[in-house]
């Protein structure tokens, strides 16, 4: 399969954030809510610190359902895009019009960076970018190495995304391989560890 890929590499970072109210639920047996507002918050801002960190991203956009986040997210210099269904819109959904948004505004690649990276450094997303000038799709797995933490993506590939599916690592890396695209696969364990669930607050 031939691909007409656009010259340039203008890359964009997307980060998906719910409002830090509906943030965290499943650490409902272990935090109160007002902690996991804080604790989602407190994540949130590592994430978008790790981008805004990092010179050769273009931009960063925050996808949200929140006044709080989309706030939060330009003090801090961000573009913001708001879900139109937040009750009804699938990660995956979300995720996939921020994509559009970020081509749409001149972004040749887009690295998805997920919300609740505690360790996440700017050094990290570099690494990801630096692989995505040679790869279509770029895979940065969870600690369990079914999810995924990060993903980078040549835009003009069209790549539909998996994210909120449970496998959503193996998905991706399906669709890469439909699209013919390169595929790279970077394990880094400061990406890897997400706070999902109680067990994931042991580590």
């Amino acid at each position: 399969m031939t691909l007409n890929l656009p010259s340039g590499f203008r890359p964009w970072a997307v980060i998906p954030a719910k409002r830090f109210g509906r943030a965290k639920t499943r650490l409902g047996a272990t935090l109160l809510a007002g902690e996991r507002r804080e604790l989602a918050q407190t994540l949130f801002e590592r994430v978008l610190a790790a981008c805004r960190g990092c010179s050769e991203l273009c931009a960063t956009l925050v996808a949200t359902d929140g006044d709080d986040v989309a706030a939060l997210a330009a003090r801090r210099g961000a573009r913001v895009v708001r879900d139109r269904e937040p009750a009804a819109a699938s990660l995956a959904a979300v995720v996939d019009g921020a994509l559009a948004v970020a081509r749409s505004g001149g972004a040749t690649h887009a690295l998805v960076v997920m919300a609740d990276l505690p360790r996440v450094e700017a050094r990290d997303v570099r690494e990801l970018l630096a692989l995505m000038r040679d790869a279509g799709v770029v895979l940065a797995p969870d600690v369990q190495r079914r999810g995924t933490s990060a993903l980078g993506v040549e835009l003009a590939l069209g790549l539909r995304t998996a994210f909120g599916s449970g496998e959503s690592l193996q998905r991706h890396l399906r669709a890469a391989e439909q699209l013919g695209a390169h595929r790279r696969l970077l394990y880094n364990p400061r990406l890897a560890l997400d706070l999902d669930v109680p067990e994931d607050l042991d580590r």
